[in-house]
């Protein structure tokens, strides 16, 4: 685990050379995701403050990988990164390969399918760390496609069916969400579908 992990990185666009915060994307599947989340942020002028990295986890998509990238970066604009792996490390790994490339002084683990539905939500979960720094992770408020909770927060719950084991709950997940999402609320854990850290 702890040997090099060969791979290749090619740049889009040109980077921000100081970003506030690294997003950090596994790919794995779905190679399309990568157009609808480049479109979504190509429309929030404050994304130009961070940096976005892929990262390729199926190295035989390689080319499809780089001939999408080659034509989401002519529509969106956004600029980004795509580190491609020469072995498909799992979800774990692939994160800490961008980890490694990451410059900002926080970073975003994010999944390739969740979809930001508005400007700002990388910088709210940033500043959150930033007046708190007792905090050791931000996550968000994840929604499914209609609009009820998919993740808003865990909570363990030590279930007999587990043999009394911790088990990860999503309270309200498949509910409409109680109102506006607070600037901050504590949980005991957060999903690492979208989390911000130091």
């Amino acid at each position: 685990l702890a040997g090099p992990r060969p791979h290749a990185v090619v740049q889009f666009g040109e980077p921000n050379p100081e970003p506030v915060c690294s997003a950090i994307v596994p790919l794995y599947g779905r190679m399309d995701f990568v157009l609808y989340q480049l479109a979504l942020l190509s429309a929030h002028d404050d994304f130009a403050a961070h940096e976005l990295i892929y990262v390729l986890d199926e190295p035989a998509r390689k080319q499809e990988l780089l001939d999408l990238a080659h034509s989401a970066h002519r529509r969106f604009g956004v600029p980004f990164r795509v580190v491609a792996l020469e072995e498909n490390l799992g979800y774990g790994p692939a994160n800490n390969v961008g980890l490694a490339h990451a410059r900002g002084e926080f970073v975003c683990f994010l999944n390739s399918d969740v979809m930001p539905d508005g400007p700002g939500w990388l910088d709210r979960m940033a500043d959150g760390l930033r007046a708190d720094p007792t905090l050791g992770v931000v996550g968000a408020r994840l929604l499914f496609e209609d609009g009820t909770v998919q993740h808003d927060g865990m909570a363990f719950e030590r279930l007999p069916q587990f043999g009394g084991w911790p088990f990860p709950m999503h309270p309200g997940k498949g509910r409409l969400p109680r109102g506006a999402a607070p600037a901050l609320a504590e949980a005991e854990a957060v999903t690492g579908a979208c989390m911000v850290l130091r």
